[in-house]
C-alpha cells in the first residue's frame, strides 16, 4: 500500500509568456531571475502542506511572469537548501549536477530539475 506522494507542477504559458506553480508536500522549487531589474532575484514556489494520494487541501496556482533567460528549479525532500549554492551562469544540467552534489543530504532517492525559459522566438534579441 503507498503512503502516497508529493508532488511539484509547473506549467509554461508560452504566449502569454508566464509559469504557472502548484505543490503539495516537502517539494522545493525556486525560479532564479535572469535579470538583474527583476526583483526579487529568487522567487521561492511554496508548496501546500499534504501528501498527493492520502491528503490534498484546497490548492491554487502561483503565477509567475517569465523573461527570457529565467530558470526554474525544482527539487526533491531528499535536496537541502540550495539557493546559496547556484551559480545563474552554468547550463541548467550543471546547475542540476551541481545541487545534488551539494546539497543532496538523504539515504533516500532525490530528483533534481533545472529548466530555462530562453525566450519567445518572435521578440526583439531572441534568435
Amino acid at each position: 500500500m503507498s503512503r502516497g506522494a508529493v508532488m511539484g507542477l509547473a506549467s509554461f504559458n508560452l504566449k502569454e509568456t508566464q509559469m504557472e506553480w502548484l505543490g503539495v508536500g516537502t517539494v522545493r522549487g525556486l525560479l532564479v531571475r535572469e535579470r538583474a531589474s527583476d526583483k526579487p532575484g529568487l522567487e521561492r514556489l511554496v508548496p501546500y502542506m499534504g501528501v498527493a494520494g492520502y491528503y490534498i487541501p484546497v490548492i491554487h496556482e502561483t503565477r509567475f511572469a517569465l523573461n527570457s533567460g529565467d530558470t526554474l528549479i525544482l527539487a526533491s525532500e531528499d535536496i537541502g537548501d540550495f539557493d546559496g549554492n547556484l551559480d545563474p551562469k552554468q547550463l541548467p544540467q550543471q546547475m542540476a549536477e551541481s545541487i545534488l552534489e551539494t546539497s543532496f543530504q538523504g539515504a533516500d532517492d532525490a530528483t533534481v530539475l533545472v529548466a530555462r525559459y530562453l525566450g519567445r522566438n518572435n521578440e526583439p534579441g531572441n534568435g
